[in-house]
This record gives C-alpha cells, structure tokens and sequence, in this order.
C-alpha cells in the first residue's frame, strides 16, 4: 500500500474566474493551473512509474510555495 497526496493552488477550474486569474499571475510560471496539469501528476501516481513513490505530497502550484 502506498500513500501520496497531491497540494494543488491556483487551478483555475472556471474561464472567468478573475480572482484565480489574478493570483495565479502572480506566481513564478505567471498562470494559474489547469485541471489538466493537476491530473497528470495524478495519473502519474497512480501509474507504475511512480511504483517506488511513498509518502510524497507532490505540490502543483507554479512554483508559488518555492517563492516564500
């Protein structure tokens, strides 16, 4: 068994969501997320490539919490 998370941020989920728009912008890739992104690193887990992944909360934020 293993245990993984994923720590999503500023995924914009709707076209006109303005409030993720803007914070995103604000992040050092300069966009905010897509769902897709997020879903790739989540079949990526769950796939056997990530076979020897344990106990990892991989974050998909743009690089935002490396930022601080």
């Amino acid at each position: 068994v293993t245990f993984n998370s994923v720590a999503p941020e500023y995924i914009a989920t709707k076209p006109d969501d303005e409030d993720v728009a803007r914070l995103g912008a604000a992040t050092p890739v300069g966009r905010p997320g897509t769902p897709q992104e997020v879903a790739n690193v989540v079949a990526f887990l769950c796939s056997d490539k990530a076979s020897y992944v344990n106990g990892a909360c991989i974050v998909v934020d743009g690089g935002e919490s490396r930022s601080y």
